[in-house]
């Protein structure tokens, strides 16, 4: 095999692996936040610098909206790129 399939093939193998990474660190994040720091301990160090309020919808939505979203990404990614079951949009 020449030195140009070897990569591409590395680059495609290496793949999953990638996204899964950026998937789970980016939802250990957001659940790290939104579900082990109180709720005063995290609105305190997100809207640190600001003099308004923070409004109560925005602690829910990194509690439960965008963990939902980043699992729906996964799944789609899942479902068209490793088990091929959907064509990509």
């Amino acid at each position: 095999m020449n030195r140009q399939h070897l990569r591409r093939r590395y680059a495609v193998s290496r793949t999953p692996s990638r996204v899964t990474s950026w998937l789970g660190s980016s939802l250990l994040a957001v659940v790290t936040v939104g579900w082990c720091l109180s709720r005063a301990a995290a609105l305190a160090e997100l809207f640190r610098a600001g003099e308004t309020p923070v409004p109560m919808w925005m602690f829910y939505w990194i509690r439960f909206g965008i963990p939902l979203i980043i699992v729906g990404v996964g799944v789609y990614w899942l479902l068209t790129q490793v088990f091929r079951i959907f064509a990509g949009v």
